[in-house]
């Protein structure tokens, strides 16, 4: 087994080192050696770093998951689905990428990046798409929110019928950084 074990590191370092010229030793985990590998040979400079206020009101749209189950489980006939790749896919499509922007801009249309809103959550959605932070605790309420959300979120709450209002926003240009990496380890 150690010696099995062995020839993997090893062709893996070789693998590593002749593509990219990147030593693996110096780099404790599978994430720092790929981190390193995207900012050595993929980076263009296009992904800005937030720092201070910014950051924090930015990070203010940033909420996780949402697990719920909407309507009761009925037995019958199930269908299992297994993605491949999921989060490298989700990696290729449209970010916000170079430096933002503040606006005062109130068309949502044509805001693309974080938009502080005061949204109406109709109460006929049986699915409110907009979550808040309530107590600690992550809801999605009818009525009206106020908070930071990303643009593209807010245009599809404004399809569901909510009302939008933005009060400022912060606007980048459209990217996808992550594309040839991503390609690239793909295959």
């Amino acid at each position: 087994d150690l010696l099995s074990t062995y020839e993997v590191l090893n062709t893996f370092a070789v693998i590593i080192f002749n593509e990219y010229e990147l030593n693996i030793c110096k780099y404790k985990t599978l994430p720092s050696l790929a981190l390193a590998i995207y900012l050595s040979s993929y980076y263009d400079g296009n992904i800005t770093s937030l720092k201070g206020s910014l950051y924090y009101d930015i990070k203010r749209s940033y909420f996780g998951g949402r697990n719920e189950v909407f309507e009761q489980p009925q037995s019958g006939e199930v269908f299992v689905y297994d993605i491949n790749s999921l989060y490298p896919f989700a990696m290729t499509k449209t970010m916000p990428v170079g430096r933002p922007i503040f606006s005062l801009n109130k068309k949502l249309e044509e805001v693309y990046g974080f938009c502080e809103a005061i949204v109406t959550v109709p109460d006929s959605l049986s699915i409110p798409p907009l979550p808040t932070r309530l107590d600690y605790e992550l809801v999605f309420p009818t009525g009206t929110i106020k908070g930071m959300y990303f643009s593209e979120e807010l245009k599809y709450a404004k399809t569901l019928g909510c009302g939008v209002e933005i009060l400022y926003s912060y606007v980048f240009e459209k990217g996808k950084p992550f594309n040839t990496y991503v390609a690239n380890f793909y295959k």
